[in-house]
């Protein structure tokens, strides 16, 4: 999968933090595999970046694209099917089951998908 920013950008920072950013107001490409490290201050809109390619805010200006398809077009369905298949992200705020284990935790993606292996799954919850 390939990540495209066409001038994407937070509509809630001011300008001056969008100009001094190398993410924000961009044209940006991000393949499958590259490692990306963000590193900002607080305040900087690093969690509504993740927040963006993840579909759960769309307060945006400009366009992010996944292979070639704007995602503000994404209905619930393909958004649901890019997050099963495509997209993981961590929450800062753990979201996770509080009557399940760690282990049972990790394992709900393989649940909803099942092509997980189970060693890397161990490995997580050890």
């Amino acid at each position: 999968m390939q990540i495209t920013l066409q001038h994407a950008a937070p509509v809630f920072l001011d300008k001056e933090q969008i100009s001094q950013s190398q993410i924000w107001n961009q044209a940006l490409t991000f393949s499958k595999g590259q490692k990306i490290q963000l590193l900002a201050p607080s305040g900087s809109g690093k969690t509504s970046f993740i927040h963006f390619l993840y579909g759960l805010r769309k307060d945006y200006s400009g366009n992010i694209l996944f292979d070639n398809i704007n995602i503000a077009g994404f209905n619930a369905e393909q958004t649901a099917c890019c997050r099963r298949t495509q997209l993981s992200i961590v929450f800062q705020e753990m979201k996770l089951f509080a009557d399940h284990s760690v282990s049972e935790n990790i394992q709900v993606k393989k649940i909803l998908e099942p092509f997980a292996y189970v060693q890397p799954i161990n490995e997580m919850a050890n």
